[in-house]
């Protein structure tokens, strides 16, 4: 298991160990919704909403 060491010792490695995982979070759950949404054939620029294809139901609207 190789972990990734910071130059300088962070302040609070747990603080610095979960800010990093929300982060991931964050953009693996992003681009899974971009590929959710690409397939439904939505496309959804950021700042605006998305442009719905009569396929996709209004639940779509809601969510995002």
């Amino acid at each position: 298991n190789l972990r990734r060491r910071p130059l300088a010792p962070p302040a609070n490695p747990g603080l610095v160990r979960i800010k990093s995982l929300q982060n991931e979070a964050k953009m693996s759950l992003k681009s899974e919704v971009q590929t959710l949404l690409a397939q439904l054939g939505v496309t959804a620029t950021p700042g605006q909403m998305p442009t719905r294809t009569p396929i996709s139901g209004e639940s779509l609207g809601a969510v995002f």
